[in-house]
């Protein structure tokens, strides 16, 4: 029950790194 949680606290930081990275880059 807990392991998707996890999951998508994983994806969620995936998230945000990828668009701090985005913008950053611009």
């Amino acid at each position: 029950m807990v392991n998707w949680r996890i999951n998508v606290l994983i994806f969620t930081g995936l998230n945000d790194l990828l668009l701090v990275t985005f913008l950053v880059s611009r």
